[in-house]
Formats: structure tokens, C-alpha cells, sequence
């Protein structure tokens, strides 16, 4: 059960990074970036390691499940590089981050970032002119 919520997670996140990458090259995907996704990012994660880690022969499912944990891995941090160099900041830090901490990093990520883009919006409503 794990491993299907998992993998149709993960077909979604692709179908979905495909179908934006069309229309905006080289930035990230707004959704990317909303509390949800990063939990929802967590729980898929947490699940494919539990079907990969499980015991004895490797089987389809573990294959799965560790191609479900690496896409989700690669994906976190190219959306992190992508938000990063749109807003000409540096990209290494927290993409090293995500690297070593993988959902955790990516969830706290996404809350420095809304937490920053509100700051953002407010010093804009309060600049003169």
C-alpha cells in the first residue's frame, strides 16, 4: 500500500514537473514550495525507505521503492537550486542541506521561504512611492 501511494506520488510530482517545465524553464514550480508538498514529500519518503529496507531478496517492490526514494532526492534539490538562482541567492547552502537532510531539510526550506517571500511582500506594500 505504502509503495503505491509512493509511486503514484512520485508520477504525479514527474507528469507535473514535465508539463510546468514546458511553459517556464529554469525556475521552480510554485506548488513546489507549499507546506503540503514538503510534508506530503516526507511521508513519501519515509514510506519508499520503509519498502526498500525491508528484508531479504530484492524484489520489484525494493527496486521501486529506492527508485521512488532517489527521484524524490533529486527532485527536492534541483526545485531548492532552481528557487535559489531565480532569486539570485545562493543556491549551495540550502541545496547542500536538502542533500544531507533530505525531507526534513527540504520542510524547513519550505517554511524559511514562505516566511521570507512574506517579508518580501510586506516591505514592498511599505516602500514609499
Amino acid at each position: 500500500m505504502a509503495l503505491a501511494i509512493s509511486f503514484v506520488a512520485l508520477f504525479l510530482l514527474i507528469l507535473a514537473a514535465l508539463l510546468w517545465a514546458r511553459k517556464r524553464p529554469g525556475t521552480a514550480p510554485g506548488w513546489a514550495f507549499r507546506p503540503l508538498t514538503g510534508w506530503l514529500y516526507l511521508i513519501v519518503y519515509v514510506a519508499s525507505f520503509l519498502v526498500a529496507d525491508s528484508g531479504g531478496v530484492h524484489s520489484t517492490l525494493q527496486v521501486l521503492g529506492s527508485l521512488i526514494l532517489v527521484g524524490t532526492f533529486l527532485t527536492s534539490m534541483v526545485f531548492v537550486f532552481r528557487d535559489r538562482r531565480e532569486r539570485s541567492e545562493r543556491a549551495l547552502w540550502w541545496v547542500l542541506a536538502t542533500y544531507l537532510g533530505g525531507p526534513i531539510a527540504y520542510l524547513v526550506y519550505v517554511y524559511q521561504r514562505r516566511k521570507r517571500v512574506g517579508q518580501e511582500a510586506t516591505e514592498v506594500v511599505r516602500a514609499p512611492g
